[in-house]
């Protein structure tokens, strides 16, 4: 916020779920930024009827409605595989249906799977199952099945040992990356969990290339924000050796702590977009 009070904008933070502050009086004629609402996969309907309705009161949300819209549910993967973004192996399970992880697993030939529900943050509800005990996670499987989308992955066993990169960009541009590690006997990188972040660790071009090109994969315009999540594999040349696992546009964490060059880069970003935004209602 420092660096956008620098810049001439007045900022204050807003909770999206508080009448309060997202009343009318509040948000007409202003630039709200979505940035922490990991609830928002609690109540996803809410959620994006709220996004739509900061445009209705005079407001304007970035990333904007249409990117959250399509952004808050991992079926998105599904588009980037059509375009040629490499993914994990998944199979999309859609809500009710009577699947058995065991049947999904044999037919896939996966030893072991990622279950997860395809409106979901920071590996909620998310859970990796080893084909020999299998069994014992189908209701666990059913459970998810029943109140949403699942997404079934092959899990990619390099995350163990080479962690998950994050690639931050600013309205297209790639700003930084850091590189996060599971604790030990867990796969999940969140801290949550455990999961310690190498700020220091320097992608190869080719992984930020690859990033890249999943980002321009996204449909409409270049996001004001992003994270492009990916774990890079072995033995393949750098520009194919990145799985994407999740372009994050709605509440990425963007690791500005310890980095003012970068939290500076982004105030720039915003205050651009506001700038645009305001010429073009004539208030500036």
């Amino acid at each position: 916020m420092q660096h956008l009070r620098r810049l001439g904008f007045p900022t204050e933070p807003l909770v999206w779920t508080s009448e309060a502050d997202c009343a009318e009086s509040q948000v007409h004629e202003t630039l709200v930024i979505v940035r922490s609402c990991w609830d928002y996969h609690i109540q996803p309907a809410r959620f994006l009827e709220w996004a739509d309705s900061i445009g209705l009161k005079g407001g304007r949300v970035l990333n904007p409605p249409s990117t959250i819209r399509w952004n808050h549910d991992k079926r998105y993967l599904s588009d980037f595989q059509t375009s040629g973004v490499r993914i994990a192996p998944t199979v999309w399970v859609e809500t009710g249906a009577k699947s058995s992880l065991e049947q999904i697993m044999e037919e896939a030939g996966w030893a072991e799977v990622v279950v997860k529900p395809a409106v979901s943050a920071t590996a909620w509800r998310t859970i990796r199952v080893e084909r020999q005990a299998v069994s014992r996670f189908e209701r666990a499987f059913h459970e998810i099945v029943q109140s949403g989308c699942a997404l079934v992955q092959q899990f990619v066993k390099d995350v163990l040992t080479g962690g998950e990169w994050s690639f931050v960009f600013f309205d297209g541009v790639y700003s930084h990356a850091v590189l996060k590690r599971p604790a030990q006997l867990d796969f999940r990188v969140q801290h949550e969990f455990g999961g310690t972040v190498d700020r220091k660790a320097r992608p190869h071009p080719g992984l930020i290339e690859a990033a890249s090109f999943a980002l321009r994969q996204c449909p409409g315009d270049l996001p004001l924000y992003a994270r492009v999540d990916g774990i890079e594999t072995s033995g393949i040349e750098a520009r194919d050796s990145l799985i994407i696992m999740e372009v994050e546009l709605i509440e990425p964490a963007l690791f500005l702590d310890g980095d003012d060059a970068a939290a500076a880069r982004f105030a720039r970003a915003i205050a651009t977009r506001a700038d645009n935004w305001l010429a073009h209602r004539g208030l500036s």
